[in-house]
């Protein structure tokens, strides 16, 4: 018995089928070719023989090409030729942000998650005196505000399966949308915070667009925000700095005519997503415009004194689920987002407002 165990069995997908030994005695499906020896042009049987595999395999590429065996072979309906499908291993849809209320708080670092911060009050002087007077005794005052970080769990879980049965990574997807999905969280907890400790409210009317054929608007909003500012300033020594609204309020204050400088230096402002910028008709101010807020109002603070972010350590651990046969990545957060509201029995001011648009 020959022994064959040196023969090459090859696989041509342009015909179909598996061939044993040497290539020129393959037969085409769609268009049969001449055989590899009179293929070559010049040259005995066994010169040819003789020649290369690759030599072999080029002149019948070559053939292939001047023949309707390809064109067959690549037919729509006809896809045998297709032996391997590549899996790209990127994702695609990460989710956008849009997140922006951090910009509205003044942050610290807390590292041991509890601190206490002063707050200092403001009085007045007497005033010049005649010789042999006596000054008053000034008595400085001062509040505290105390932070008491909590934590802020993430857990992500990928079943060993995953990860066995995929190219990509399944892990560094969780990864990224937890990611994203405590930002958000993050983000609906600050809303909540300066919704719930900005309490006190002025009506500064309905925000109202320039209509087809109005010369201008009715209300002059951008002049009754300076107003609450400059009302603030005086009563509290606190100069609001930034304010927080919802974007559809802020596309509707830069439709006002009165946010610029009237009807014919009108300057609107389209802002998709969220974001920080300055306020349109009021130099100084800083306007925040983030979805999360509710409609309707808007809240003004100093945010070098009245809204705080402490930041704690941030947490990654990994390890081996053995009952759920899983890996697990989990992340803390700890943080504390605090509008600054001072005890009135001691300090008697103010470091933020709220403002509402109604009739």
């Amino acid at each position: 018995m020959p022994n064959d165990s040196h023969v090459t069995t090859t696989y041509w997908p342009l015909v179909g089928q598996f061939h044993k030994g040497d290539t020129s005695q393959l037969v085409m499906k769609n268009n049969p070719v001449k055989p590899i020896a009179s293929l070559s042009g010049k040259g005995t049987i066994r010169e040819q023989k003789l020649m290369s595999v690759d030599a072999r395999f080029g002149l019948m590429a070559s053939a292939l090409r001047a023949t309707t065996a390809l064109k067959g072979a690549a037919d729509a309906v006809n896809l045998s030729h297709l032996q391997q499908i590549e899996l790209i291993r990127t994702v695609i849809g990460d989710p956008v942000e849009y997140f922006a209320l951090d910009e509205f708080f003044s942050t610290l670092n807390v590292d041991m998650l509890q601190a206490r911060e002063a707050i200092q009050s403001t009085f007045g002087k007497q005033g010049y005196l005649n010789p042999l007077e006596e000054a008053e005794a000034d008595e400085a005052k001062y509040d505290e505000i105390s932070y008491n970080l909590l934590k802020l769990p993430t857990k992500i879980y990928t079943p060993i399966e995953d990860i066995m049965r995929t190219v990509i990574n399944p892990q560094e997807i969780s990864f990224k949308t937890a990611n994203w999905a405590l930002k958000k969280k993050r983000n609906n907890i600050a809303r909540d915070v300066l919704e719930a400790g900005i309490t006190t409210n002025t009506n500064v009317g309905v925000i109202d667009a320039l209509a087809a054929g109005a010369f201008h608007s009715t209300n002059h909003i951008a002049t009754n925000i300076a107003d609450v500012i400059n009302t603030h300033l005086k009563a509290n020594d606190s100069l609001l700095t930034h304010i927080a609204m919802n974007n559809k309020d802020f596309a509707k204050y830069t439709e006002n005519t009165w946010t610029s400088t009237g009807p014919t230096n009108m300057q609107f402002n389209r802002l998709i997503g969220a974001g920080s910028l300055p306020f349109p008709g009021v130099s100084g101010l800083t306007v925040v415009v983030d979805p999360a807020i509710t409609e309707g109002v808007a809240f003004l603070v100093d945010k070098m004194n009245g809204s705080r972010l402490a930041e704690g350590p941030k947490t990654t651990r990994r390890y081996f689920d053995e009952e759920k046969d899983a890996e697990v990545i989990k992340m803390l957060d700890f943080n504390e987002y605090l509008i600054v509201n001072p005890d009135t029995n001691k300090v008697n001011r103010k470091f933020n407002a709220k403002i509402s648009f109604q009739a």
